[in-house]
């Protein structure tokens, strides 16, 4: 049947737990890339660089940079976690190997899956935060309304993700909500100061 693989998936993040560690990774990492990219557009603001060709280009490669060491970070490390797992089991259940067992199957697809979710978090969520800056490369808006656009979607994308956050662990989601917001609102006000000392 169409989509069967999306309930398998679901099954087999289920059975291993995956599914609350990408949850986890989708948060914190999605995280990262928009506090990142905060910092490169507000870097950028304080220090009189608008054009949004050098903005985009500086957020869009940290981005991939995020993209790539989360993938290959995270990949190596849930495969030595899930290896250790395998052991575990093996040695409980007084077999040698279970290679072509449906654990060994869970254990390869939540490896994977996890690390996809650490790689695609920061990536998408700079996207995000850069949209208005591509918009500006061409012509549709202006550098500066891009520059302030930027940092009004990554503050509100901030607020989102501390809702979400605070959602799924049975937590007030407007002050989790808050309290992302405000991390990013204390990110910019700090990023100015010490480029106001140094500049």
């Amino acid at each position: 049947m169409p989509f069967n693989w999306i309930k398998t998936l679901r099954e087999y993040l289920r059975m291993s737990g995956g599914d609350r560690i990408s949850r986890r990774y989708f948060v914190m990492n999605s995280f990262d890339g928009v506090v990142t990219v905060l910092g490169v557009i507000v870097g950028a603001l304080a220090t009189n660089v608008l054009d949004p060709a050098i903005i985009f280009g500086i957020g869009l490669g940290a981005s991939i940079s995020m993209f790539i060491s989360g993938f290959s970070g995270t990949f190596i490390a849930e495969k030595a976690e899930r290896e250790i797992d395998i052991e575990k089991l093996k040695r409980a259940l007084l077999v040698k190997s279970l290679d072509h067992t449906i654990y060994a199957k869970v254990y390869r697809v939540t490896i994977i899956w996890v690390s996809l979710v650490d790689a695609i978090s920061p990536l998408l969520s700079g996207i995000i935060a850069l949209f208005p800056q591509l918009l500006a490369i061409k012509g549709i808006l202006e550098p500066m309304t891009a520059i302030y656009m930027s940092i009004a979607i990554i503050l509100i994308y901030l607020f989102i993700l501390g809702s979400y956050l605070s959602k799924i662990t049975n937590k007030n989601i407007i002050i989790g909500g808050l309290f992302l917001l405000l991390i990013g609102i204390i990110t910019t006000i700090l990023i100015v100061m010490v480029l106001n000392v140094f500049g």
